[in-house]
């Protein structure tokens, strides 16, 4: 057992990570399943639920820069729930347009000696678009693979989530619950400054 919070108007979810958890993945998908089993024991169900990491901005940008060649860069665009944000007004309109649920752009190098352009990658719009939705917004998640040193290297959103650490969670459960709370409504505050103001490098 867990605190759990849930910042509803950012839509961010906080979760303490004891130590016997396993992976993120299979958290996300454990409280997908749990969300809509709520959803559906409504009388008039409205919302399909999806948990989705949110990124580490820096951390993705600082393991581009590392990397000595990147071969696939994968971003996955999604919408689990109707409200939108209107900086990616497009991409939700285009998901309608097609009755789809979900958009996927790979990239990959034409050259692997070279490695696809990474400045290209940073200047390039729609790629922008679809990183700062899956990194900043969690619309989505990012994957890539490159080489450093002579080695394959990846990485992996919903492997390499952002992580807030505490330094005390307290003695007692529901000293424990108030600091997942609290860490929360901090991210929280953060996304809706996002999405008044536009993304930002966090």
């Amino acid at each position: 057992m867990s605190p759990v919070a849930f910042h509803a108007r950012s839509r961010v979810l906080g979760i303490l990570k004891h130590p016997s958890f396993t992976t993120e993945p299979v958290l996300a998908k454990v409280l997908t399943h749990i969300l809509n089993e709520g959803e559906m024991s409504q009388a008039l169900p409205t919302t399909e639920w999806s948990v989705e990491p949110l990124g580490d901005v820096s951390e993705f940008y600082g393991w581009l820069k590392k990397v000595d060649e990147l071969h696939v860069l994968r971003t996955v665009f999604k919408r689990p729930n109707p409200d939108a944000e209107e900086s990616f007004q497009e991409l939700f309109d285009r998901l309608e347009a097609l009755h789809a649920d979900q958009i996927r752009q790979e990239l990959r190098a034409s050259d692997k000696s070279a490695g696809l352009n990474k400045k290209a990658i940073e200047s390039d719009e729609q790629t922008q678009g679809f990183l700062t939705a899956a990194l900043q917004f969690a619309f989505g998640h990012v994957w890539a693979k490159g080489r450093k040193r002579g080695k394959v290297v990846r990485y992996d959103q919903r492997r390499q989530v952002l992580r807030a650490s505490v330094e005390d969670v307290g003695g007692t459960w529901d000293d424990a619950a108030e600091t997942v709370l609290r860490a929360v409504e901090r991210r929280g505050t953060k996304q809706i400054a996002k999405m008044n103001h536009g993304p930002t490098s966090d």
